[in-house]
């Protein structure tokens, strides 16, 4: 293990999460992360709850959608995230989710942790081509005797012309720069994020994506991502690239993914140019007929 690299997270964990609610958009699930995080405009699944809740509409079973990751693999922050995806609810579908970071190994004298519960919902309109999407989000935020909490609300919108082979998507998430007010007393602000993308369905079971992350306050992200499905979408194979402003070169991901009757496992690798690369692993199962 790297000791450089061990050293700058827990400085990092010290001099921020300690003193501050951070909530960054640490995304949700491999098949996204495979792609770079270039997820706005191709979700579709439970996890569209928290990447485009428009997506959601497009969900026909009723799911159940877990994922865990190592941030950094250094072992030090571990997320994870669970959720369930019901259809027909209404005219939509409704899902509800908890993120959960916390630290771990030898970042436990930190002690700090953050859990993210969220419930989307989102529903076609107009036409079968145009769906609309929002969610609400519960944040809850622990650092040794210190509880912070907070409420934030997305909004997302998502356009399928020609059949759906041509998709546009943009979501925007804590919109109302969501206020962590802790016991103490002191207060922080969540900037909001606004994703806003396209993707291209290809014949022979092909997706490209390309997608536009700004946080406000940070500098923008630009994705990229490309992913194959194969004999009869039992596997699927995925490339991403990512960059904000400010790094000095472009991240890359790459994954894959195994579907078994109901099950689908995915996996994620994704690189960073600073503190290290991560690993996710997701387990999606459908329910129904």
């Amino acid at each position: 293990m790297n000791n450089r690299r061990i050293l700058a997270v827990a400085a990092a964990l010290s001099a921020g999460l300690s003193v501050r609610a951070a909530f960054d958009p640490l995304g949700y699930g491999a098949a996204a992360k495979g792609l770079g995080g270039a997820y706005v405009a191709l979700a579709e699944d439970g996890s569209a709850a928290y990447w485009n809740p428009a997506g959601l509409a497009l969900v026909e079973d009723a799911q159940f959608t877990a994922s865990l990751e190592d941030l950094y693999g250094l072992g030090l922050l571990r997320y994870a995230t669970a959720g369930y995806t019901h259809p027909r609810v209404g005219k939509g579908v409704i899902s509800a989710h908890l993120l959960h970071l916390d630290t771990t190994g030898e970042a436990d004298f930190v002690n700090y942790a953050e859990s993210t519960y969220l419930v989307a919902y989102g529903r076609k309109v107009c036409c079968q081509s145009l769906s609309v999407g929002t969610g609400l989000r519960y944040y809850n935020a622990t650092s040794d005797d210190n509880t912070g909490t907070g409420l934030g609300f997305d909004l997302g919108v998502l356009f399928r012309p020609w059949d759906g082979r041509v998709r546009l998507a943009a979501a925007w998430q804590d919109l109302n720069r969501p206020r962590i007010d802790w016991e103490t007393g002191a207060r922080d602000r969540l900037p909001y994020t606004v994703r806003a993308g396209a993707a291209l369905r290809l014949d022979r079971g092909a997706d490209l994506a390309a997608q536009y992350d700004k946080r406000y306050g940070e500098g923008a992200a630009w994705r990229f991502g490309v992913a194959q499905r194969l004999w009869r979408d039992t596997v699927s194979v995925r490339a991403g690239l990512h960059r904000t402003r400010g790094q000095g070169e472009w991240g890359a991901a790459f994954g894959g993914g195994l579907r078994f009757k109901k099950i689908d496992f995915d996996y994620a690798w994704d690189t960073q140019d600073t503190l290290g690369d991560a690993q996710t692993f997701s387990i999606t199962v459908r329910f129904g007929p």
